[in-house]
C-alpha cells in the first residue's frame, strides 16, 4: 500500500469517526432523548448578578433537566443571540430576537461561576405527566424553526421563560406569593437597585425609560429579574385548574463559587458620576456666562456645543419613543428638556443672528422653568443628573436673554443719539 493510499484512508476514517463522534450533537433534537424516565428532575437555575459588566448586573436564569437513568444533564439557555442578520440595528430598535439552545449543565455552571456568580437551583415540584409536557415543549422549542423568540426585558426574557414553562406544564390557574408583605415597588425601583453600582448605566436607563416604568410592579411581574425568582418562588404556591394547591419549589440547592468577582473601587470611577460630570459643566458654563455678561457679548460657540449635545440626546429619545419597540418608553418627560428642536431649530436660529437667537432662548427658558415647576407633579422619576442638565440649558438661555437685551438697549440708545 502506497503512502498516498494510507493518507487517503486515514483522511476518510478520520472524517467518518468525526461524524460518528458528533452525531448526537447534530442529529434530531441535539441528541436528546424523546422521553424522560420517572427519575427525571426539572429545576430553574439562577445566577446571581455580577458588577463586572453591563450585561451581568441583572443575573441570569435557565431551565435544567436531569435524568440519572439516561445520563442526561442539560440546561436550556434562553439568553443566546446571534450577530447575524443585522442584530445591532434590530437591537437598537428593540427587535431583539434571542434563541434557546440546550447546553451541558457543567458548561453552563462553569461559565457563570467563573464570573463570580453563585448559582441557586430551585427544584420544581412536578408530576411525571407535567414533566412530560414540559419536555415535549422543550424539544419542540429548540428546533431551528421554533427556537427564536422576541426578547422583551420586562415581559419575556431568560428569567420569565423558565417560570412560564413550569406554569404552563402544571396548568396553573393562579399563583400565590406567601413571602412577607413589602412596600410596593416600581419597575424603575427594581432596575435602579440592580444598576446601583453602575451610575452611568443607571443614568442611561433612567433617561431612556419613560413614565410607564414608574408604575408599580406586582410580585408576578417582578419575576423578570432572576433575584426576584429566587426570593419569591420558594415560598409561593400555585392553584391548578383542577383545584389543587401546592408548592412550586420542593428543594433549594446553593452552588457557591470560589471566584471573587471584580468590583470597581477606583476613586476616579466613584467620583466621575453623571451628576458630578454635569455639575462641573454647569460650573464651567457659569464662569463663561459671567464673563460674557461682564463683556456684554455672546460667544455662540458654547451655544452650538450645548444645543448640539442636547439635540442629539433628544433625537435618541425621539427614536426610542416613536420608532423603536422598546417597552416603557412613552411618554418620557425627559423629552421636555432634551429634544431635537435644539438641533433643527436652535442652532440655525442662533446662527441667524441675535434676534432669532433671542426668540429661541426665550421660549427655551420659559419651557425649562415650566418643567422645573411641574417636575414634582409629573408621574415619572428623574435621575438626579437631570438637575444639572436642566440647569445648564436654563442658565445658557437666561444668560443669552440678558446679554441680547443689553445689546438691544445699547443699539437703541446709539440710534437716539
Amino acid at each position: 500500500m502506497t503512502k498516498r493510499t494510507v493518507k487517503y484512508f486515514t483522511l476518510v476514517f478520520g472524517i467518518f469517526f468525526y461524524i460518528i463522534a458528533n452525531y448526537r450533537a447534530y442529529a434530531g433534537n441535539y441528541g436528546l432523548p424523546d422521553s424522560l424516565s420517572r427519575d427525571a428532575v426539572m429545576s430553574i437555575v439562577l445566577a446571581t448578578p455580577v458588577e463586572d459588566e453591563v450585561y451581568t448586573v441583572y443575573g441570569h436564569a435557565a431551565f435544567r433537566v436531569t435524568d440519572i437513568r439516561q445520563n442526561l444533564d442539560v440546561t436550556f439557555n434562553y439568553g443566546i443571540f446571534s450577530f447575524d442578520d443585522g442584530f445591532i440595528w434590530r437591537f437598537v430598535k428593540g427587535e431583539t430576537d434571542y434563541i434557546v439552545l440546550p447546553v451541558a449543565t457543567s458548561d453552563y455552571m462553569s461559565e457563570y461561576m467563573m464570573r463570580g456568580s453563585n448559582v441557586t437551583e430551585l427544584i420544581l415540584n412536578m408530576t411525571v405527566e407535567e414533566q412530560t409536557r414540559a419536555w415535549n415543549y422543550l424539544l419542540w422549542n429548540i428546533k431551528k424553526e421554533n427556537r427564536t423568540y422576541r426578547y422583551n426585558f420586562f415581559y419575556d426574557n431568560c428569567s420569565t421563560r423558565p417560570v412560564e414553562i413550569f406554569l404552563q406544564s402544571v396548568d396553573v390557574d393562579k399563583i400565590k406569593f406567601h413571602s412577607e408583605e413589602e412596600k410596593p415597588v416600581s419597575w424603575r425601583d427594581l432596575i435602579n437597585e440592580a444598576e446601583r453600582k453602575q451610575p452611568w448605566l443607571l443614568f442611561g436607563t433612567d433617561l431612556a425609560l419613560g413614565a410607564p416604568t414608574d408604575r408599580k410592579a406586582s410580585k408576578r411581574m417582578q419575576l423578570f429579574l432572576p433575584e426576584k425568582v429566587v426570593e419569591y418562588l420558594p415560598s409561593a404556591t400555585v392553584l391548578t385548574k383542577k383545584g389543587e394547591e401546592r408548592t412550586i419549589v420542593s428543594e433549594v440547592i446553593e452552588h457557591k463559587t470560589s471566584v471573587i468577582s471584580k468590583e470597581s473601587d477606583s476613586i476616579w470611577d466613584n467620583f466621575l458620576t453623571p451628576f458630578t460630570a454635569f455639575s462641573l459643566i454647569l460650573i464651567l458654563l457659569l464662569f463663561f456666562c459671567f464673563r460674557d455678561i461682564k463683556l456684554k457679548r455672546c460667544s455662540f460657540v458654547i451655544d452650538y456645543i450645548l444645543l448640539f449635545s442636547a439635540g442629539v440626546g433628544g433625537l435618541i429619545l425621539f427614536f426610542l419613543m416613536f420608532i423603536s419597540v422598546h417597552p416603557h418608553t412613552v411618554p418620557n418627560y425627559n423629552f421636555i428638556v432634551l429634544h431635537p428642536f435644539h438641533l433643527v431649530l436652535g442652532i440655525p436660529m442662533v446662527a441667524s443672528g441675535i434676534n432669532k437667537a433671542y426668540y429661541y432662548h426665550f421660549v427655551n427658558f420659559v419651557v425649562l422653568i415650566a418643567f422645573c415647576a411641574m417636575a414634582w407633579f409629573l408621574p415619572q422619576h428623574f435621575n438626579q443628573a437631570m438637575i444639572p442638565v436642566t440647569l445648564i440649558l436654563t442658565v445658557l438661555s437666561a444668560c443669552r436673554i440678558f446679554i441680547i437685551r443689553s445689546q438691544r438697549k445699547q443699539i437703541a440708545k446709539s440710534q437716539i443719539k
